[in-house]
């Protein structure tokens, strides 16, 4: 998780004002990293795909919190 909220265009809401940002606002630009954002979904993708029954119950035991408390997190788990 840590990975993608590093990305900044995954980011649903500014960094210096809390409100949601439009889904037209926000262009992506060569600057993104959208190869790098990709290869870590289709990694993760596989992950879950090939994982046991372990796996899945230590999955559903965790979770993250997407409170303010961690900001890139919560930019990304707040959809408008």
């Amino acid at each position: 998780m840590a990975k993608f909220s590093s990305f900044q265009f995954l980011q649903t809401m500014a960094t210096d004002n809390p409100t949601f940002l439009d889904s037209d606002s926000q262009p992506y630009s060569e600057e993104d990293d959208l190869d790098q954002c990709l290869y870590y979904l289709r990694t993760l993708s596989n992950i879950l795909r090939w994982s046991s029954d372990n796996m899945w119950a230590a999955l559903a035991d965790n979770t993250i919190s997407t409170d303010p408390s961690y900001p890139a997190l919560y930019r990304i788990s707040r959809l408008s």
